[in-house]
């Protein structure tokens, strides 16, 4: 036995405890706590107060009886060993008590190993259910360190999802800037070929971007400059957030249908429409995709 057990005699006859107690301490050298009640309502005190492993009561006493002892009994310690006492006569009465929560049940006269045995039977019942209880705590120790093991998986799948997900974006944010980057190149590519006239009349023609001026200090023009469109010809000046799309794409109409070209470059205008195509895909791809923090 893995531990001393605490029992509790209950008799309304103090002479019948005393001696079960005196016999059975002296016959098991006092290997469990033994504890005596001579009513059911003694022992219901001394069952609230202390963790009572096996009750060992007769069924006929006055006030609260062995039946409503046990029923009460059972209530306040669920895995409680009960065990009857009863008379030759009164089987029946030791059968009824079983069916409320009884487990086994001694018949007057008996010795004390028959006693000690139905303890025996008691302790090893008792076992059980400790045993079954540590097993069941052991298997809810282990399904919580599976839900958190689990738990901890998914939030690494979601971030590497996410992690993976900005990665995209990021990339096909670099390519639409890129291709709006080269379809700005070749939009200048293609108006200088087929006018002869540079950026700054690209900029004042069409009206679309902004045409800025340098003066010395006598107050000349020295200059004519376009620095917003400048920053569209390169990736590393273009602006990285909310670039202007609709003016690249005006400056594109513009340069191709310019009324005043001298001719035309088939080859670059093929290209330039071609990489339009590009950027308005990447530019699809882009937008139909969300960055996650």
């Amino acid at each position: 036995m893995s531990f001393n057990a605490n029992i509790l005699l209950v008799d309304d006859e103090p002479e019948i405890v005393k001696a079960i107690k005196k016999e059975f301490e002296k016959d098991i050298e006092c290997k469990y706590f033994i504890y005596i009640a001579f009513s059911g309502k003694e022992a219901l005190k001394i069952l609230s107060e202390i963790n009572i492993d096996i009750l060992v009561t007769d069924i006929r006493m006055p006030g609260i009886d062995g039946f409503e002892l046990i029923k009460n009994a059972i209530n306040l310690l669920p895995d409680l060993q009960c065990i009857v006492i009863s008379a030759f006569g009164e089987i029946e009465n030791a059968i009824e008590a079983m069916k409320i929560g009884a487990k086994n049940f001694l018949v007057k006269p008996f010795s004390i190993d028959a006693f000690e045995v139905a303890i025996e039977i008691s302790i090893e019942k008792l076992e059980l259910i400790k045993a079954n209880k540590e097993k069941q705590m052991q298997i809810q120790e282990k399904n919580k360190q599976l839900e958190e093991y689990k738990n901890h998986l998914e939030i690494m799948v979601e971030e590497e999802i996410k992690r993976r997900k900005n990665a995209e974006n990021k990339i096909l944010h670099k390519e639409y800037l890129e291709n709006m980057v080269d379809v700005m190149n070749l939009c200048l590519r293609y108006w200088r070929q087929t006018t002869k006239k540079n950026k700054v009349a690209l900029a004042e023609e069409s009206d679309i971007w902004a045409v800025n001026t340098e003066i010395n200090k006598e107050g000349e023009i020295v200059a004519y400059v376009t620095r917003v469109l400048n920053t569209y010809l390169r990736f590393d000046k273009i602006p990285k957030k909310n670039p202007n799309y609709n003016k690249v794409i005006e400056t594109v109409d513009f340069v191709l249908y310019y009324e005043n070209a001298a001719y035309t470059n088939d080859e670059i205008k093929e290209e330039l429409k071609e990489k339009v195509k590009e950027l308005e895909k990447s530019r699809q791809e882009y937008l139909n995709l969300n960055f996650e923090s």
